[in-house]
């Protein structure tokens, strides 16, 4: 009842208020922009607080009393502990063993292969013995011991998520948690459908019960227990040996021949132990106890998967009792002199205490700089050490005395004139850092890459290398539809080159510290990288907005500052790092300050973003606002403020979605404080399932997890295998380097590249006719257009004059109605991720149109043959013949030389199978508004059929149809003339009134159905891609052609798909025959479709594979089409100028006509175009 009542106050509001303005007052909201709702915010999240400890605490705790009584606080599940004897983060460390070894690993690009060849690495990866168990008490005390018998026990790869490997399930929510909230107890109930549901997969889930109580409760714990050899040659007593896990989700304690060595939570930065006391000559035993759920799951809340187990690398390394255990490398600009950099490098080394007491030895630290290509650019020494105080990361215990010293040593230098680093030139050195002894000997040997890179923000506009940038970022959560987390170097690389192909310069961590290699690659390739920690407490929300709640928790500080004090620690010495987030949708609270301080007072070479607070936070050097729309933009722009202005997250990606994204590039195009964004987001984060013979991409309660959070993880620009969304070439074509065009017959090209001059591209043009024929083609060369420079040419420089083309297409004897210019810029070599001519801007030229005088056609015409029978009329003329149905107004049936062509139709349409956006905003969305007036099954309630016929012209059928739904609710009136003429082809004139107020409707215009030979399809309009009114700058105008099936674009979540949009014509052609039907209109442009699969199919899907193909062929032909919008997906935000206007009457008029087998579909559409026909 009280669902009902809301539903009807929100129907009164929308139509009462607009739903603009509701959205206004939602991004007000959402952005802080307005006093009262901020204070109203603020009152909101203090009675969250309240609320939570007081209801909701006390509810759950009473859930959990059985377990929690005489219990100490474990490691998983105490915040203030995030890690035992875990060593202090730092860079990667490669423990070389010579200088040559390492110019060798950096030289020509990095790879896994490279860093597996390392001669003092060991890699632990490959397959581990597996037992998964109900919960941590459920695992046998003595399971570390080496003679523990295991015989029975599973092998399991790593790295790998156990549920990709068929363990346990996978649990997708956006931002709710898996488990009751009970901080910092993380367990799942038994009856929960989590748990119930929970297989005993291959015969290794865990299935004892030791007590009432182990029932209650689960937190899925594996054990894993693997060995390895080490020889003489590697057991040194003059080494000492560091265990590494890349990632384990969620926590887990380690032991090494059956001792205890250590813990660590946060999945997503390496945990490193030393066991140089554990280790021993021959075989060694390690054991790992992972927890599914931890305290630390309270932190990672973000809107992905729940996926557990080893899923990045394992490895032992060793270096000797003097080595260098961190560097941090840093370039600056120096102001009085641009062209000279300062490379400033902090080297820390750790002694064994030992070693350091014993050691009368002077060591001394050897620096030197290498170009691409290994010359050598300057070398420095120093042995000048400082004893550097011993510092933990926060939240990390020590169970065992610390036995080492540090010392610390300081370098810089001036470097003159180095190649910068930026995306469009990612030019790198190589560092080489040796530690030598007194007389020369090598002790340790560690280095990285280089670039020259610095970042600013001035009068605000976030500067890199002195210019203001514009971010064309996109979000990227590390996924594989196969493995889940474990995503291996391939798919690292796919994703990079696909970014690059794409015109990308940038992207964010989402939303955490990714593995260390995609950074390797990043610097490599050239992307701007926004390097996130991973911190989301989503879950804890109010009003759709994150709270503080667990940020102003002292409990949880250290928790906070671990993640993201680490993550810097590990990723500084990246040039891709142009800034750090403080993590994602978690409030602002009092660890917030803290991490932001910190974060300044160790790296001032880089800037932070978060987005938590709201544009009035001091957390955030960047106004970082998640969908704000293009008006809420300008907005906030206005605001008197020093910050520029990126977006974190925007044009959400859906489903068929990314409509409006060209508002946003004219925004960003502007002279303004808004630099650009980061689309949300990369991949379509679905895994792969089979289920009674079907695979498919499966996403949230699709494998019986609850809760769930649906396909709110379907959301990318890209399918799971990477095959591209159609809206990846709208993003590319936006955020493409170069744009070309005309006025009074001169060409403008601006440089939109922020370093580079355009040497590294060929220009290649070509002249398009309507009838898709290519008049003339050549190349033109502006190579010296500096980077962000405009320069004008006369049309003559670069293109053919307008009468020589004339000229052209009079001695070829071409006719045409409209012409193009096209141009390509391609490359002009092979580059590491595209080959040579590969295409990376592309700009269209409506050329004008020229009088000239086409000479009248004499067409066949033949007398008309009229049949009537019982409520049916057929009539006939030449080889075309139509039967209407004279009870519902419809024609039954087209056909063309003997062969059917149409089955059904034409009837209105004003409905669409709803998309991701048609369904955001409940009782407000599109979708529930347009099943409120039933447009997806309008009746016929009343028809009326007249006939006309002149015998010396045409045959002329009128009808009068209401539609609505049954008893008596009208919609519409829709008036409806079909007109035969002597030459056999229709005309359909149609009027069509709303009889009451309609919501904003999807399309106007009128489906039919064809007969399944009609499988070829070609057009004049724009394309080849899937298009939509605001999705279609990418696409050009052209004659193109595909099949009813290729037509298809099969996302995830079956919806409307594959439209094309300012069509002229378009023709289904046979594949039997080679005949065809085709559709134009008469002086207007228009939008059609066509497909196997009807509206209501693709409605009441929820898979591709559910879906039925049919073989007849569902054609729509729309006077307009509503635009898909993309803002966002959980309101309706289509903007304004794509919507369909409120109109009291929609006109719409086409005209259709066989085409023979050796016609071509364009000479019969000029033919249809004269009005004599």
């Amino acid at each position: 009842m009280f669902s009902r009542v809301l539903e009807v106050i929100v129907h009164v509001l929308v139509e009462c208020v607009n739903y603009h303005s509701l959205l206004f007052v939602y991004e007000s909201w959402a952005f802080r922009t307005s006093s009262v709702l901020r204070m109203l915010l603020c009152v909101g999240e203090y009675g969250y607080t309240l609320f939570f400890n007081t209801i909701v605490r006390e509810h759950v705790h009473v859930a959990h009393k059985s377990v929690d009584k005489d219990e100490d606080l474990r490691d998983w599940e105490n915040p203030q502990i995030v890690g035992r004897n875990r060593r202090a983060s730092h860079c990667p460390l490669y423990a070389f063993q010579s200088a040559e070894e390492c110019v060798k690993f950096w030289l020509g690009g990095v790879s896994v292969a490279k860093r597996r060849s390392l001669k003092n690495v060991k890699f632990l990866n490959g397959l581990w013995k597996f037992k998964l168990f109900q919960s941590p008490k459920h695992v046998p005390e003595d399971f570390i011991s080496s003679d523990f018998p295991d015989p029975e026990w599973a092998s399991i790869v790593v790295p790998s998520n156990w549920q990709c490997e068929g363990w346990d399930k996978p649990i997708y929510t956006n931002f709710q948690y898996p488990f009751p909230m009970n901080p910092p107890i993380a367990r799942t109930q038994k009856n929960d459908t989590e748990s119930k549901m929970m297989p005993p997969a291959k015969n290794q889930q865990d299935t004892t019960t030791n007590s009432i109580e182990l029932e209650n409760e689960r937190n899925p714990t594996a054990v894993y227990k693997r060995s390895f050899k080490l020889d003489s040659a590697c057991l040194n007593s003059k080494l000492r040996y560091f265990l590494v896990f890349e990632g384990v989700d969620s926590a887990f304690h380690l032991w090494v021949n059956d001792s205890f060595v250590g813990y660590s939570q946060d999945s997503k930065l390496p945990a490193e132990f030393e066991i140089t006391d554990e280790v021993r000559h021959g075989i060694n035993e390690i054991a790992v106890k992972v927890y599914r759920w931890s305290d630390g799951s309270y932190l990672e809340d973000q809107d992905q998967w729940w996926l557990s187990g080893i899923f990045r690398d394992v490895y032992l390394y060793y270096k000797p009792l003097d080595h260098i255990s961190d560097y941090f490398l840093k370039t600056q600009v120096c102001h009085d002199n641009k062209n000279v950099w300062r490379l400033v490098l902090d080297i820390d080394m750790c002694s064994s205490s030992e070693s350091y007491l014993r050691s009368d030895v002077k060591s001394c630290l050897r620096v030197r700089l290498l170009d691409a290509n290994s010359r050598a650019v300057h070398e420095a020494t120093v042995d000048d050490f400082v004893v550097k105080k011993f510092t933990k990361d926060f939240g990390t215990h020590h169970d065992r005395p610390v036995k080492e010293v540090y010392h610390t040593a300081h370098i810089e230098f001036d470097v003159s004139n180095p190649a910068e680093w930026s995306p469009e030139s990612p030019s790198l050195y190589i560092c080489i850092i040796c530690l030598e002894n007194e007389s020369g000997e090598l002790l340790d040997c560690e280095g990285c890459r280089v670039g020259f890179r610095h970042v600013q923000i001035s009068d605000r506009r976030l500067l890199i290398n002195n210019k203001a940038i514009i971010i064309k970022g996109v979000n990227r959560h590390e996924h594989c539809p196969h493995n889940g987390k474990a995503v291996d170097e391939s798919l690292m690389i796919r994703d990079i080159i696909l970014m690059k192909q794409n015109n990308f310069n940038a992207v964010r961590m989402s939303h955490y510290p990714n593995q260390s290699h995609f950074y390797d690659l990043c610097d490599e390739y050239g992307l701007y990288v926004v390097d996130e920690s991973n911190i989301e407490t989503h879950g804890f929300q109010f009003g759709l907005h994150s709270t503080s709640f667990l940020a102003d928790d002292p409990a949880w500080r250290d928790a906070h500052l671990s993640r993201t004090t680490r993550m810097v620690q590990r990723d500084k010495n990246h040039c891709c790092i142009i800034m750090w987030s403080l993590g994602n949708e978690s409030g602002c609270g009092g660890a917030h300050h803290i991490m932001y301080n910190w974060v300044h007072d160790y790296d001032f070479t880089r800037v932070i973003q978060y987005e938590g607070g709201g544009y009035k936070t001091d957390c955030t050097d960047i106004i970082c606002p998640m969908y704000a729309s293009p008006a809420m933009c300008y907005t906030l722009d206005a605001q008197a403020d020093h910050r520029p202005i990126i977006l974190c997250e925007y044009s959400h990606a859906m489903g068929n979605s990314n409509g409006g994204l060209s508002d946003y590039w004219e925004l960003f195009r502007e002279e303004n404080s808004v630099q650009g964004g980061f689309i949300w987001d990369w991949v379509d984060q679905a895994l792969l399932k089979t289920d009674n013979g079907y695979s498919f991409w499966a996403y949230g309660g699709d494998f019986g997890d609850e809760p769930n959070d649906k396909q709110f993880c379907i959301n990318g620009l890209v399918f799971p295998d990477r095959s591209p969304h159609p809206a990846l070439s709208e993003v590319k074509f936006l955020q493409q380097p170069v744009s070309i065009s005309e006025s009074q017959n001169m060409v403008y090209i601006k440089n939109r590249y922020d370093f580079t001059t355009l040497d590294h591209l060929n220009f290649e043009w070509c002249i398009l006719l309507d009838s898709g024929t290519e008049l003339l083609h050549g190349q033109f060369d502006v190579r010296e257009l500096q980077a962000g420079s405009t320069k004008s040419y006369k049309w003559s420089d670069l293109f053919p004059e307008i009468y020589v083309l004339l000229d052209s297409t009079k001695t070829k004897k071409l006719k045409f109605s409209r012409w193009f210019l096209n141009v390509y810029g391609v490359l002009s070599k092979k580059t590491s991720w595209a080959d040579q001519g590969f295409i990376i801007t592309k700009s269209q030229i409506l050329l004008p149109v020229q009088s000239f005088s086409i000479p009248k056609r004499i067409h066949s015409k033949s007398t008309l043959k009229i049949t009537k029978s019982l409520g049916a009329l057929s009539v006939c003329s030449c080889d075309s013949s139509y039967s209407f149905n004279l009870v519902s107004g419809t024609l039954d049936n087209f056909i063309f030389q003997g062969e059917k062509h149409i089955t059904r139709g034409p009837e209105l349409c004003v409905w669409r199978a709803p998309t991701d956006n048609d369904k955001g905003g409940g009782f407000v969305s599109f979708a529930h508004r347009w099943q409120g007036f039933n447009l997806h099954n309008l009746q016929n309630l009343d028809v009326d059929v007249r006939c006309v016929h002149d015998i010396d012209r045409d045959f002329e059928l009128n009808i009068v149809q209401t539609l609505g739904s049954p008893p008596n609710r009208a919609v519409f009136k829709v008036f409806i003339r079909y007109i035969v003429n002597q030459a056999g082809h229709l005309t359909v004139d149609c009027v069509i009134e709303p009889v009451r107020k309609v919501p904003p409707l999807p399309r106007v215009g009128f489906l039919l159905e064809c007969c399944p030979v009609l499988e070829v399809v070609n057009w004049l309009g724009r394309g080849p891609h899937e298009n939509y009114p605001d999705r279609m700058s990418s696409a050009f105008f052209g004659h193109f052609s595909s099949t009813v099936d290729e037509m298809h674009v099969p996302y995830i979540v079956p919806s409307e798909n594959g439209a094309r949009q300012q069509v002229s014509w378009v023709s289904l052609g046979s594949k039997t025959s080679g005949a065809a039907t085709l559709f134009c209109s008469k002086g207007s442009l228009f939008s059609f479709s066509a497909s196997h699969y009807s509206d209501a199919e693709l409605s009441r899907s929820n898979h591709q594979h559910q879906l039925v193909r049919n073989e007849s062929v569902y054609l729509h032909l729309d006077a307009m089409h509503m635009g898909l919008g993309g803002d966002c997906s959980w309101f309706p935000c289509v903007h304004p100028k794509h919507l369909i206007p409120a109109m009291d009457r929609f006109g719409f008029n086409f005209k259709l006509a066989g085409v023979k087998r050796d016609e071509d579909a364009h000479t019969v559409f000029e033919r249809l175009s004269d009005c004599n026909t």
